[in-house]
C-alpha cells in the first residue's frame, strides 16, 4: 500500500493522535503535514531499505537549478509526460546520494541486516482498541519483534534515547504493538545517520520504557475518546494557573543580566545615559 491509499484508509493512526499529549486543542487543529526535504530524505531510505523492488514515490530532482540548461530540460521533460512536479514530493541529487550510502550503511550493518531479512516489512496494521477504529504501519515485523527504521542526525544512544521520548518514537512502537495479533517479545529501532559517516545503531528497548510507552499511549486514547464524547478539546490550560520565574532569574550568582541591570540603572538614576 502507498502512502497516499495508507493515509486515506479509515482508523486513528499514532502520528495524529500523538497531537493529543500536547492538548486536545492541538490535536483537534493540527494541518496536514507538509514534507519537509529531510522528511522525504528518511522516506526515501525507508524506500531503499524496506521496499527496493518496488518505484519510487519521491521524484529525485537531477537537473540542479530550473533556470540552468539540464534543469530547464529535466523539467520540461517531466511536464510533458503529464507530472506535475510541484505537487511530487522531490529531492535533490545529493539528497539521494546521502539516501543511498544511508541505505547501503544500514544493509552493511550484520544486526539490522539479519533483522531486516527476517522480517515483514511495512505491514499495515488495521485493529480496535477500547472501540476506537486503529491503523498504524510498522516498518519490520516477524519472528517475535517488532522494529522501527529511524533516520537519526546522530546515531549515539543518549542523544537519540532523548529524540525518541520527545518524538513519541516509544509509544509508536507500542502503538503498533497493540495492532498486531501475537504482541511482540522484543521492540526496537534501528537507527542511520543521514550525513557521512552514516553510523548505525541497532537498539532494543528496555522493559520499563515499553511498559512507561504503554500506558501513555493508552492515556492518549483514552483523553482521544473523552473529547470526542463531550465534543471539548480543551487547550494545555483551562484554568487559571500560576507562573513562577526559573529558579535561576533573580539571583545574581546565577542571573548573568542581574549585575548588568543594576549597574545600568545606577547611571540612569545619577542622570548618566551614555553608558
Amino acid at each position: 500500500m502507498n502512502n497516499a491509499d495508507y493515509h486515506r484508509s479509515p482508523g486513528l493512526n499514532w502520528s495524529r493522535l500523538k497531537a493529543i499529549l500536547t492538548s486536545p486543542l492541538h490535536f483537534q487543529t493540527q494541518a496536514p503535514i507538509v514534507p519537509t526535504t529531510a522528511m522525504m530524505i528518511g522516506t526515501r531510505i525507508h524506500e531503499l531499505v524496506l521496499t527496493p523492488e518496488l518505484p519510487s514515490e519521491i521524484l529525485v530532482w537531477r537537473g540542479g537549478s530550473r533556470t540552468s540548461k539540464e534543469g530547464k530540460a529535466e523539467w520540461e521533460a517531466l511536464v510533458g509526460a503529464g507530472v506535475r512536479v510541484t505537487d511530487v514530493p522531490h529531492i535533490g541529487a545529493d539528497d539521494e546520494r546521502h539516501a543511498l550510502r544511508a541505505a547501503d550503511a544500514v544493509m552493511s550493518h550484520p544486526d539490522a541486516r539479519a533483522i531486516i531479512e527476517a522480517s515483514e516489512r511495512e505491514t499495515v496494521l488495521g485493529w480496535t482498541q477500547d472501540g476506537v477504529e486503529c491503523r498504524g504501519r510498522a516498518d519490520l515485523t516477524g519472528g517475535k519483534g517488532l522494529w522501527d527504521l529511524k533516520k537519526s542526525i546522530t546515531a549515539s544512544t543518549r542523544k537519540f534515547g532523548k529524540d525518541a521520548a520527545e518524538r513519541e518514537y516509544y509509544c509508536q512502537l507500542e502503538w503498533y504493538a497493540m495492532g498486531l495479533a501475537t504482541p511482540p517479545d522484543c521492540v526496537g529501532f534501528i537507527v542511520v545517520e543521514a550525513t557521512a559517516p552514516y553510523d548505525v545503531l541497532v537498539c532494543e528497548v528496555d522493559a520499563p520504557t515499553r511498559r512507561a510507552a504503554k500506558e501513555r499511549a493508552l492515556q492518549a486514547l483514552t483523553l482521544y475518546r473523552e473529547c470526542e464524547a463531550s465534543g471539548i478539546w480543551p487547550g494545555r490550560h483551562p484554568k487559571r494557573v500560576t507562573l513562577s520565574a526559573p529558579a535561576w532569574w533573580g539571583h545574581s550568582d546565577t542571573d548573568p543580566t542581574r549585575d548588568e541591570a543594576a549597574r545600568l540603572a545606577a547611571h540612569y538614576a545619577a542622570g548618566d545615559y551614555d553608558v
